[in-house]
């Protein structure tokens, strides 16, 4: 901003440069514009001091310099409103301009006071006079001048007024002759009056604590010359920065900014560590510099921070206690008043998130966003984009949530960013981390972002900023001149000791009090003790409390206690007066008591991974409240104990963490604390805790629905149910544990709470929103395991368990005893534990696998087949290039998409991901380009155009800057991806058109595939062969795929190719060694594309239905099918068994839905069968060349009751009658009535069209389509009186037969797919693409037609009372119709992409289908007429969503339901069999039956299911 500067000997105004920083204190009009204002232009040139808007300017610069102010600040000459960019950045830092003034003064030309003489000259000096009404006579009438004209005033009506009167501390007003009329404060009523604005507001009270709505009422009836600035005028009110679009109207200004301020009030969904910020509660009462201390130091920082060229990072180092802790929160506080300080991180070793660095950027992002609404919609805009960022590395989470969301920030400013204590961050990598990267923030164009860091001079920190090269600026606090130091220590133990004299002699009586020089001479003595440790001198000032003992004797006990030089021995003297209170005076067996209840809760105060409340710990150590509150009552000089049982207890310093835990002191002093000991102390206690009764169990919230969401939850349940001390201790046992260094062992107490709890445990964990820790937590105790132990099995396979299972219990944690429980492997330990923790409702499981697969993890989202897959160098991340062109970012860990990226449409058969995990590169085989996206945005940032030849690899280079891209006539070329050109390019590789290739860009070399089985290693730059490895000597296996990671493993897919064994083997090589590590049975689904981890520990497998599956190298055992090819299943009608069909043997078997068993195996291969109405006959045909035999098993028996031989030919279908007296066959061009119990053909019916095939539907309800569903298109039924017979032939007519008659009776003209008798006997239905028609079967009259279904109708059903016809079309949609009356009353719309195969009424209000029985609503919904008279085809009925009855199959086959809701998750390979018939190839179709209680399915392993349920519905 440009300032005026007024010489107050020449009286002479002039403009200051346009300043960014160092801007001195200044005054600020606010004025109406006149016809007469000057200009920038004219107050340089010196053409506008005649004007009259020029008396404004003076009169500023003059009531300024009274109040001792030497600049000033007048919009309308000191902003150049010809540059439109300057004009833009001055309208938006209006607000903070006002803010910061030190005064603003109103000047109202349309108020007057002409009684009002001057009686100061400008040259009167400074502050002494200040032109007021009330320094007039009393007599003055002072209100009744200017009172009317002051609440009429102009002013107060304009737009911009709003923020120049809200803004500023100071608000004066001044009347046309420049009498002061009063301010903001002495106003107030009448302001509040005239513009309605809440007092509070007037007195500064921060405008975010008014609501946005009430916000906006402020700028009511307020006007401004242009309408767009009654938008802008509200940018300050709500701290928004957008661009000024003058031209767009109010209305479109108004929305833009009414969006920009819904978006900054919806703060980021981002994790933050608690009490790592400086004014959080957990900093609330910790030291700040007291005035006139660390002068110098703090003005060197102050200039640090206005330097324009000041570097990045201002380092404070000290050794412990030199108070820089101290120093960050005054700073922190000092930035933050001025409105400098963009985020503060506070580390603490100890304090869980405020100990390690995950959180730091996170944290300091989430403060920059409540800071800048811009910044807090770009933090937004990333995290939808990409949702897991908040868990990537730390560079990326600094580019992104930091460099990224700054760099969109226009406005010229300066942000600085403090963090304390970076040596108590737990990792040293970490640390040198974060050096390096706050190093880089001079990128940033517009911000200029500083960070002040303090921290002890440690060796990581040291070789960090080694690095940095110079890009710093330091200052060594324990180097600091003895005197400034002395000088510090002597103001703060003056300043302390005076508040402890006052405090206590205030509350002592008087002959007791302390003297009035205390402590006289012993301040020195004080001072030299403390030196050069704050920390010991605030230290010795908490221990002098005058509230909890006599200072004087407390004293006394300090300057008797020995002190060294040394500032490791300055601790001991200062520490152990404090501990020496505890023990004085108390015989030995009470002082071995007192030491070892301090051990207990001291110990683990000061080892807990994040602090805990008095309370809390009374609960883990099991020790009462009064115990900890009377061990705790003397250190209050080295904790901060807390007014409350429930707000966390701190250490002070880490210091005293230090001294306690310090080996080399653990015979100089009896407070030593053995750390390993209180560690596993802790683990055991936290243990000891969980195992308790009734505190983790199954169903912890009592929720009761096992499909529920984490998110149906109720916070305040989980925290209800899970306590503070249960929350820790399931969050950090094992951290305890491990730095114990204990040793599990077979039947131990781990051993026993896993045994007992783990399921629990893991439940918590998700309650917690922390079971992505659990792989890495239980992973951790595996390793203190001796291997082969019974823990070390549990442990193993509780990974197995977690890995297999977590993305379903991350959303879902109560299928832990559902689904996790009943489809673990038979022999899992996990499984064999917990079988009885399984859900009760789950009556019968079905058989599962006996153990663990290769497969650790199925990873669902693609539509289409991945053709490419692409792993980070970490291992956590996983892209993978579908044929469909989309592409999916994936966190292996939890199994879950994380980001979806949209490519051109074609196949994306090549992908890599650069190292750092930034940048993304993406290809097609036949692709003319190749693009390179912003992993963290999800856009393209560029796209590389190559040749249109197809490509089979492609690499990119750690850090994004090159490409490879391999051909398969083995030409390699490399691209530079920020020319987009091709540098150079390797053609002499040796490898053939045929070769797989692949790349190690970490290494530069190229690796080819030879066809038939030889691995070639060559160098890119060279072109030489360095290495030939024979990796298969087999006339029928090629090579299929390459993949390649960490520039060593390679893994190659051979295909075998006369298709008699598996069709895939994996191999893994070392391609350093040459050596093969590893051989693997590939899966029996085609491979589509594959990738290895860096570590060569796992695949990734992309499949050819559009799965990617996890693949351990180091298990064997590959996804083989569980059960033979069973192709068909069907119900039988009492629901009480099925029949299954295995196509490969041509067999049948009866299963007991009750019992999940094969009860009956009928001797024989057969081709096809029928099932009676009243569920005793199984009818069965075989072909025998020109014949067939025809056999009838009795399923109460398990025998056949007959066989007999005919010589129909080819015969194709055969259904039994509703009576269940008559088998109709149909074969080429008869149809032959035979007796069911006898077996004698008693009837033969002469079709008039080639052939037919049934299709029937018995009188109760359940129908069914027999022989393999190749024959869909024709059908028979027989009416339930047993005297109409219906055929429909392939001409497409349907003939009607009189049973009773033997004799042929009429032809209804087709086409015609499928039909069905009235439960009557009076009618039928018929079914074609085109609608139904119902039939009189006396008298062959259409009674009516109906149209409403877009695609192919399926299936039909009649209601027992025959009133309703269901119809289940290709187009997913079921439609109920009123036979009466051609109207329709229903249209369900089913979510699937399944075809309607099946739809059987089962009542006169339940449709069974496919997925479960829907009840019908029939009465509630409105009549919709859709006969013969309909305007058109199409049904206009509104859809409804299906109501589901019992149990069922969710419709995107993932789920078994319940009503309709979600109760049993189903793993990808125990999914209903999805398959495609012959003749409706477009149209996928289930072999799946629901009865009440009961689901049989043919899953994707080509093996039955049966599942059991309880009557009584799900519960946990």
């Amino acid at each position: 901003m440009r300032l005026l500067h007024r010489d107050h000997v020449t009286e002479t105004i002039h403009l200051t440069e346009d300043l960014h920083s160092g801007i001195p204190p200044y005054a600020i009009l606010s004025h109406r514009w006149g016809p007469d204002e000057v200009t920038l232009q004219e107050l340089c040139d010196g053409t506008g001091l005649s004007k009259y808007g020029y008396r404004k300017i003076r009169f500023c610069g003059e009531q300024a310099w009274r109040d001792g102010l030497s600049h000033f600040w007048v919009d309308t000459c000191c902003i150049d409103k010809k540059n439109a960019v300057e004009l833009q950045t001055a309208i938006i830092s209006m607000f903070r301009w006002y803010h910061n003034a030190t005064r603003c003064y109103v000047y109202l030309d349309d108020v007057s006071c002409p009684t009002v003489q001057r009686t100061e000259s400008p040259e009167a000096p400074p502050k002494k006079k200040r032109k007021h009404i009330d320094d007039m006579d009393s007599g003055f009438p002072a209100e009744s001048l200017w009172h009317s004209a002051f609440r009429r005033s102009i002013w107060f009506a304009r737009g911009w007024t709003l923020q120049e009167l809200l803004a500023p501390t100071s608000v004066e007003f001044f009347s046309r002759e420049h009498t002061l009329l009063g301010n903001k404060s002495t106003l107030e009523r009448i302001i509040c009056d005239i513009t309605r604005i809440p007092v509070e507001a007037l007195r500064n009270c921060p405008l975010s604590e008014f609501s946005v709505s009430d916000r906006f009422t402020w700028m009511d009836d307020r006007e401004t010359k242009l309408d767009e600035d009654k938008a802008y005028a509200m940018l300050g009110i709500f701290s928004i920065e957008m661009p000024l679009l003058y031209g767009e109207g109010y209305v479109k200004a108004s929305r833009r900014l009414r969006r920009e301020v819904s978006q900054a009030n919806k703060l980021p969904p981002i994790p933050v560590a608690e009490g790592a910020a400086f004014d959080s509660r957990a900093e609330e009462h910790n030291a700040r510099c007291y005035p006139d201390t660390r002068v110098d130091l703090l003005r060197q920082i102050s200039s640090w921070t206005e330097d324009t060229d000041a570097q990045a990072i201002f380092w404070l180092n000290g050794i412990a206690g030199t108070g820089k802790s101290t120093i960050s929160r005054s700073i922190a506080q000092k930035l933050h008043e001025l409105g400098l300080l963009g985020a503060s991180f506070f580390f603490k070793r100890g304090e869980a998130d405020r100990g390690h660095a995950g959180r730091l950027f996170t944290t300091l992002a989430a403060q920059l966003a409540a800071k800048s609404p811009r910044v807090a919609q770009q933090i937004q805009t990333v995290i939808e984009t990409d949702p897991d960022i908040c868990n990537k590395a730390l560079s990326q989470q600094f580019k992104t949530l930091i460099l990224h969301t700054l760099t969109n920030i226009h406005v010229q400013q300066t942000l600085v960013i403090v963090i304390d204590a970076l040596d108590e961050c737990d990792k040293d990598g970490d640390i040198r981390a974060i050096i390096h990267l706050l190093s880089q923030v001079k990128a940033i164009p517009s911000v200029r972002l500083r960070t002040f860091l303090t921290s002890r001079p440690e060796l990581p920190i040291r070789l960090g900023f080694r690095k940095v090269h110079g890009g710093y600026q330091d200052l060594v606090l324990h180097q600091m001149p003895q005197q400034i130091v002395t000088h510090d220590l002597r103001v703060f133990f003056d300043l302390e000791l005076t508040r402890i004299h006052e405090e206590y002699n205030d509350s002592s009586f008087e002959d007791a009090q302390l003297p009035s020089d205390w402590p006289g001479q012993h301040v020195d003595a004080l001072v030299r003790k403390a030196y050069p440790l704050f920390i010991v001198a605030a230290t010795i000032c908490r221990f002098l409390d005058p509230t909890r003992s006599n200072p004087d004797d407390q004293l006394r006990k300090l300057l008797n206690s020995q002190t060294i030089g040394q500032a490791s021995d300055q601790l001991a003297s200062t520490y152990l007066p404090v501990l020496d209170q505890l023990i004085f005076d108390q015989p030995d067996v009470t002082k071995q008591h007192i030491l070892e209840t301090f051990r207990d809760i001291v110990g683990t105060i000061i080892l807990l991974a994040r602090p805990v409340s008095a309370r809390t710990l009374s609960q883990i150590l099991q020790i009462s409240l009064p115990d900890i509150q009377n061990q705790l009552k003397l250190l209050h000089s080295v904790l901060a104990i807390p007014s409350t049982s429930d707000d966390p207890i701190r250490i002070f310093h880490l210091s005293f963490r230090d001294f306690l835990l310090d080996r080399s002191r653990q015979n100089t002093h009896e407070f030593w604390i053995n750390e390993q000991f209180s560690h596993k102390n802790l683990a055991a206690r936290c243990i000891q805790l969980l195992s308790a009764d009734n505190i983790l169990k199954k169903d912890i919230c009592g929720v009761g629905n096992p499909g529920v969401l984490l998110s149906q939850v109720d916070r305040a349940t989980i925290n209800g149910r899970l306590p503070p001390e249960v929350r820790y201790a399931c969050l950090y046992w094992v951290h305890h544990l491990e730095l114990g260094e204990l040793c599990i062992q077979d039947e131990g107490q781990v051993h026993a709470f896993l045994q007992t709890h783990f399921l629990h445990w893991i439940e918590a964990l998700c309650l917690l929103g922390s079971i992505d820790n659990s792989i890495i937590m239980v992973q951790s105790l595996r390793e203190r395991c001796q291997p082969g132990t019974l823990i070390e099995n549990f442990l193993r396979d509780a990974i197995r368990f977690i890995e297999n299972y977590i993305a379903v219990i991350s959303l879902h944690p109560l299928q832990l005893y559902c689904s996790a429980i009943c489809f673990a492997p038979q022999k899992s330990v996990i499984r064999e534990v917990f079988q009885k923790e399984m859900s009760g409702w789950i009556e019968k499981a079905p058989a599962t696998a006996d153990t663990w697969n290769a497969c650790k993890q199925t990873l669902e989202g693609h539509s289409h087949p991945a053709l490419s897959i692409a792993i980070s160098a970490d291992g956590r991340w996983l892209a993978s290039g579908a044929q469909d062109g989309i592409i999916k970012i994936w966190n292996v860990v939890a199994g879950t998409c994380v980001q979806t990226l949209k490519s051109n449409g074609d196949s994306v058969t090549l992908i890599a991901i650069s190292a750092d995990g930034r940048w993304l590169a993406s290809g097609g085989y036949y692709h003319s380009s190749i693009k390179i996206w912003d992993m963290i945005t999800g856009t393209s940032t560029r796209e590389l155009k190559i040749d249109g030849q197809p490509h089979e690899s492609l690499a990119m280079s750690s850090d994004g800057s090159w490409l490879a891209l391999g051909s398969r006539d083995g030409i390699l070329q490399i691209w530079d991806v920020a020319s987009g050109t091709c540098t150079h390019t390797l053609s002499d590789t040796g490898c053939s058109s045929r070769d797989r290739i692949g790349i190690m860009p970490e290494s530069r070399r190229l690796v080819s595939g030879l066809i038939r089985g030889t691995i070639k290693i060559w160098d890119i730059e060279t072109g030489a062969c360095e290495k030939t490895i024979e990796a298969y000597s087999h006339p029928h296996h090629d090579i299929w795929r390459v993949a390649i990671s960490g520039g060593r493993w390679l893994a190659c897919i051979f295909v075998n190719t006369n298709g008699k064994s598996t069709p895939y083997t994996i191999k893994i090589w070392d391609a350093i060694t040459g050596t093969c590590t590893q051989t693997l049975k590939g899966p029996s689904s085609p491979i589509q594309s594959i990738a290895i981890s860096p570590d060569g520990d796992w695949l990734a497998l992309g499949l050819n239905d559009s799965t990617v599956k996890i693949w351990d190298t180091t298990i064997d055992a590959c996804e083989e099918p569980l059960g033979d090819s069973i192709r068909e299943l069907a119900l039988a009608p009492n629901c009480r068994w099925c029949v299954l069909r295995q196509v490969r043997y041509h067999t049948y078997q009866i299963w007991d839905l009750a019992t999940g068993t094969c009860s009956q195996k009928p001797d024989g291969q057969h081709d096809l069968f029928a099932v009676s109405s009243d569920s005793r006959w199984l009818a069965l045909l075989k072909h025998t060349g020109g014949d067939c035999v025809v056999r009838m098993w009795d399923t109460t028996s398990g025998t056949y009751k007959w066989t007999t031989r005919d010589d129909s030919w080819s015969p194709h279908s055969m259904v039994i009658s509703p009576s269940n007296r008559w088998l109709a066959l149909a074969s080429y061009n008869t149809i032959k009535i035979w007796d069911i119990l006898t077996g004698a053909c008693i009837q033969t019916l002469i079709s008039h069209g080639p052939s037919t095939c049934s299709r029937f539907e018995y009188g109760h309800g359940l129908e069914y389509t027999y022989y393999g569903r190749f024959y869909f298109d024709w059908s028979i039924a027989i009416s339930p009186d047993d005297r109409w017979l219906a055929s429909a032939s392939m001409d497409e007519d349907i003939l009607i037969w009189d049973m009773e008659a033997n004799a042929y009776k009429r032809t209804l003209t087709g086409p015609f797919d499928s039909i069905v008798m009235s439960r009557d006997s009076r009618w039928l239905a018929s079914a074609s693409s085109s609608g139904i028609s119902v039939w009189n079967l006396a008298s062959g009259a259409l009674i009516r037609s109906f149209y409403g279904h877009s695609e192919k109708i399926r299936s039909l059903s009649i209601s027992p009372n025959n009133n309703w016809l269901a119809s289940g079309s290709n187009d997913k949609t079921i439609m109920i119709w009123d036979v009466n009356t051609g109207t329709c009353k229903q249209r369900l719309e089913i979510e699937t992409s399944l075809c309607i195969a099946s739809v059987v009424f089962d009542s006169d209000t339940g449709l069974r289908t496919d997925l479960g029985v829907i009840e019908l609503d029939l009465a509630a919904n409105q009549n919709t007429r859709l006969s013969q008279e309909s305007s058109g085809p199409l049904c206009t009925v509104p859809g409804s969503v299906p109501q589901y009855r019992g149990y069922g199959i969710d419709p995107s086959l993932k789920w078994v339901t319940w009503n309709g809701q979600k109760v049993m998750w189903l793993p990808p390979g125990y999914r209903p069999l999805e398959y495609r018939p012959i003749e409706q190839r477009f149209y996928q179709q289930l072999e799946l039956a629901t009865t009440g209680t009961s689901i049989a399915m043919i899953c994707a392993s080509r093996r039955l299911l049966v599942f059991k349920f309880s009557d009584d519905g799900p519960t946990v």
